[in-house]
């Protein structure tokens, strides 16, 4: 099973992130920053997602001890803003918005396989992407 970390300070949307990732059937772990390398320490994660809330210099921080410790873990920033509109991108961290949708298809497409709660439809000529129809 795929494992996901979710880094930030706020307890309350941490949860709410974590309960719209279960989706994915990842099992997924939230922590404060002040636990974080801990958590790393203690086992490995296919990703680590880091809040919008987090500041810049704090991810760049991040992002280099889990590319240099763990580099088989992939790094997800999460904005506010639209990826092209951040203004310092950080090398071999994913941007993603914050809104559920664009999150969770994210991530699937960093784990590399559908949501379990994906359907494929039997009707002719639909596509179908983590659990909608098209």
């Amino acid at each position: 099973m795929a494992a996901i970390l979710l880094l930030g300070d706020d307890a309350f949307l941490l949860e709410t992130r974590a309960a719209v990732l279960r989706t994915t059937g990842a099992e997924i772990l939230t922590s404060d920053l002040s636990a974080a390398l801990t958590y790393l320490e203690g086992r490995c994660f296919d990703i680590v997602i880091l809040c919008h809330s987090i500041p810049t210099h704090v991810c760049y921080t991040l992002a280099g001890i889990i590319r240099q410790n763990w580099p088989a873990t992939r790094v997800l920033r999460l904005s506010a803003a639209r990826e092209w509109e951040e203004s310092e991108a950080l090398i071999g961290v994913d941007i993603c918005l914050s809104q559920p949708q664009q999150l969770i298809e994210h991530t699937v497409m960093l784990l590399g396989h559908p949501a379990p709660c994906s359907v494929k439809t039997t009707v002719p000529g639909t596509q179908w992407r983590t659990g909608i129809i098209h």
